[in-house]
């Protein structure tokens, strides 16, 4: 349970971030990072 706690913090961090960057390749990027990690967690 903690290793899929830290994927969807870094998850919700690289999402957040997005909202941030001054260009679209920049949020795309931050946005692709973070669904990925997002794909990591599971449901229990």
């Amino acid at each position: 349970m903690e290793d899929q706690t830290g994927e969807l913090g870094a998850s919700l961090r690289y999402l957040s971030q997005r909202f941030g960057m001054p260009d679209q390749k920049s949020k795309a990027i931050l946005n692709d990072i973070g669904t990925e990690e997002y794909v990591h967690t599971e449901v229990a």
